[in-house]
């Protein structure tokens, strides 16, 4: 338990560290223009993926929490429906308190965009 613990605040810590960096609600200012998030939607994935590389590896290749599956080169609607599950807090699981957490500021587009970019890692 305190393993866990420990493990959790961790994780906490880099997540409300990576989070204060990032805008308003979801990761991109809601200010942004149509042809900046065109040309920067590419990149979106993989910023919004900084909160989730400490548990799950930089290639989303490791288990979170050594319970977790491997995400990388999952189905973009997988990861859509699993992160909006942990969003709205109806997902259950061994590590669903830590993952509503990361999952709470994400907006619709931000789980697009982060989706997309998992679902492409290898």
């Amino acid at each position: 338990m305190k393993r866990y613990c420990l493990i959790f605040a961790t994780t906490l810590a880099s997540s409300l560290f990576a989070g204060g960096m990032m805008m308003g609600s979801g990761m991109m200012n809601s200010n942004t223009s149509s042809s900046e998030s065109a040309s920067s939607g590419a990149s979106r994935g993989a910023i919004v993926f900084k909160r989730c590389a400490s548990c799950h590896g930089i290639k989303a290749n490791q288990h979170a929490f050594g319970v977790s599956n491997i995400i990388a080169g999952w189905p973009k609607d997988k990861i859509i429906d699993s992160l909006k599950s942990y969003r709205a807090g109806t997902k259950q699981g061994d590590n669903a308190l830590a993952m509503n957490l990361q999952a709470k500021d994400l907006s619709d587009a931000d789980i697009d965009a982060v989706a997309a970019y998992i679902s492409n890692l290898k």
